[in-house]
């Protein structure tokens, strides 16, 4: 009998010991999580709180049942009040939590006053129990006794886990095949263990159910949040990609004389870009992240054009000192527009615009320092501008003008390798003449 009673009691230090490893990674992860909405972060947070409370206190309790003293028998009355009411606690959180993954923002307030209603009566009958012994006592040697009434104490929490089934089939088209079989299997499995503990004394399998199912709801609905959040994302990211395109083929549309420019000097743009992370040239600089937010820039370098007057823009001739100042000044204003564009947006998102920025004001800008408007020269140009520079002038030279005609591919890919040093840094124009391969295909592309 001894044995029996010692090998119970050492499943259940294990089963405690991992429910409260578990809580806590959980409680730890939820902190550092991106993907959860404030509102679930919050609902998780109190839970695996709530849980690791219940679970202290019964191993609380556990270690201090059959200890004598005065004092030990008020401490085990109190962490077995506490016990009790975090167990109630649970399903209410859960509640909550229901409510906010199926239908986030909504508030139904007759709900938790009902829930609330719910818990205070569970308090009560906490409260009840400590001096009646109706649902527990401790004997003569402070040793745990369930009293007649012992499954009274579960009478609020399952109440409050028939209403969260309630929500969950009245919300059911709101939530996720997979959330929803979290939902359910943290609801059962409480329910089946105090079937089973009513009447079994022994091993707890309420706190293993309890952990189990809490553990693996977290991280289904941790899982379906990401996803939803790297959805959201990339719809975002396309439509942010399709405006600036949109604006960009706006400001190209009033010169006539571009053709497709903004999207082929995006294209050269990425084959410089790959082409010199692959040979190892600005390994610092080039993530993946910088990559893709100058490829996606890139059509806004000329994007300040739009306060260029169309006289100007389209002349056919050449043009006069004063109407070239004029065309030098669009570096200028798409920095203004840009910065302007950043001014309105979060943090966040200034990565991306910020090489928009680069681009639109130094993208003239010449290695050997005689570009405009500010002179640089040398890496003091952006490393975003210094490919544009290559990717902008080698367009303009294959492509056809209403006042030049379009430059043999050979003739365009000289004028490159002669301005390697002086107008454009020789890094940049080596990794673009040795992609002359992938560069003849966009050229072609944009010639069909």
């Amino acid at each position: 009998m001894v044995f029996r009673v010692t090998s119970i009691n050492l499943i259940n230090l294990i089963i405690v010991a991992a429910g409260i490893g578990v809580s806590v990674l959980c409680f730890l992860h939820i902190t550092v999580s991106a993907s959860l909405r404030r509102t679930v972060r919050r609902c998780f947070q109190l839970l695996f709180l709530l849980l690791l409370l219940y679970i202290t206190t019964h191993l609380a309790r556990q270690l201090m049942d059959g200890l004598p003293g005065d004092g030990i028998f008020l401490a085990l009355h109190a962490v077995t009040f506490v016990e009790m009411l975090s167990a109630g606690f649970l399903t209410y959180m859960m509640s909550i939590l229901v409510l906010d993954v199926a239908k986030p923002g909504l508030a139904l307030k007759r709900l938790r006053l009902a829930l609330f209603l719910l818990i205070a009566v569970h308090m009560a009958l906490l409260v009840f129990g400590q001096f009646s012994g109706l649902i527990y006592y401790f004997d003569a040697d402070n040793v745990y006794r369930r009293g007649p009434g012992y499954l009274l104490s579960n009478l609020s929490p399952l109440v409050l886990l028939l209403i969260n089934m309630v929500l969950l089939l009245r919300y059911r088209r709101n939530i996720g095949r997979r959330v929803k079989i979290a939902f359910w299997t943290y609801m059962l499995a409480p329910i089946a263990a105090i079937v089973i503990q009513g009447f079994s004394y022994g091993i707890q399998y309420i706190i293993f159910a309890s952990v189990a199912a809490s553990g693996y709801m977290y991280f289904v609905i941790i899982r379906e949040q990401r996803e939803r959040s790297e959805n959201q994302n990339a719809q975002i990211s396309r439509l942010q990609n399709g405006l600036i395109l949109v604006l960009a083929d706006l400001v190209e549309s009033r010169d006539k004389r571009t053709g497709d420019h903004v999207h082929k000097t995006a294209e050269y743009a990425r084959i410089i870009l790959e082409r010199l992370r692959r040979d190892g040239v600005y390994r610092d600089a080039l993530t993946e992240e910088f990559i893709e937010d100058v490829v996606h820039s890139a059509p806004l370098h000329d994007v300040g054009k739009i306060q260029v007057p169309d006289a100007i823009l389209n002349k056919p001739g050449k043009l006069t000192e004063e109407e070239f100042e004029e065309i030098k000044g669009h570096t200028t204003a798409g920095r203004d527009i840009i910065s302007r564009a950043i001014d309105m947006v979060s943090v966040e998102s200034s990565g991306y615009l910020n090489e928009a920025r680069n681009l639109a004001y130094c993208h003239h800008e010449k290695w050997n320092g005689g570009g405009y408007p500010q002179g640089l020269s040398g890496e003091e140009i952006p490393l975003s501008a210094r490919v544009m520079a290559v990717a902008d002038v080698f367009d303009a030279l294959v492509s056809q003008r209403s006042y030049k005609d379009a430059l043999p591919f050979e003739k365009a890919m000289e004028i490159i390798r002669e301005g390697s040093g002086t107008h454009f840094d020789p890094k940049v124009a080596e990794a673009f003449l040795r992609s002359e391969e992938a560069v003849r295909a966009v050229a072609r592309a944009g010639e069909k």
